[in-house]
């Protein structure tokens, strides 16, 4: 059974439509596989958060220490003027000189609690910044893959738009009796 070249040129034309939609369809699963990647980074995220947890614990303890460390300056201060308020004695001269050493040494811790506090602060979030930098990155790569794909794929479709089977035209004309200056003719019109 003979099919005519209007007939074959629409099956050629249906199976590459049929191989642009499984190209298409390939190109989805591949997108899929980039939605699959995005979750794996946000499982990371996850160990990450772990670990920033243990991070929070140690700040949420520096924090407190930080905290108690300015109670027991305010107390001191404030029991330092209650000792000026009152009548210089001796004796208050020893209490007065007690409380300012303490409080001197609350000052100092308090000034290392708050250098650690500002270095853990620092480091949490250049962490934090870091794999969000990580992320915005994989996403990108994966958009940049798809949009190349995306592109290519145009491409072809563009190109097999265009195609013509002339040695299959040729074959079918000279099958049919109408030889070689029938086909030029009929591929012409």
């Amino acid at each position: 059974m003979h099919r005519s070249p209007k007939k074959r040129r629409i099956a050629a034309a249906r199976a590459a439509a049929e191989n642009i939609i499984h190209q298409e369809e390939e190109a989805a699963a591949a997108a899929a596989a980039a939605a699959a990647a995005a979750e794996k980074s946000t499982a990371a995220a996850t160990t990450t958060t772990t670990t920033s947890t243990a991070d929070s614990i140690e700040t949420d303890k520096l924090w407190e220490q930080h905290c108690q460390t300015m109670k027991l300056l305010r107390d001191n201060i404030s029991a330092l003027a209650e000792e000026s308020a009152s009548a210089s004695s001796p004796s208050s001269s020893t209490a007065t000189t007690t409380t300012t050493t303490s409080s001197l040494l609350a000052l100092s811790t308090l000034k290392s609690l708050q250098r650690q506090l500002s270095l853990r602060i620092s480091q949490t979030h250049a962490s934090k910044a870091k794999e969000q930098r990580t992320q915005v990155e994989d996403a990108s790569l994966a958009l940049e893959n798809l949009n190349y794909e995306r592109n290519y794929l145009r491409g072809e479709i563009d190109t097999l738009k265009g195609w013509r089977a002339n040695e299959l035209e040729k074959m079918a004309w000279s099958e049919l009796g109408g030889g070689a200056g029938a086909g030029a003719g009929a591929g012409a019109g």
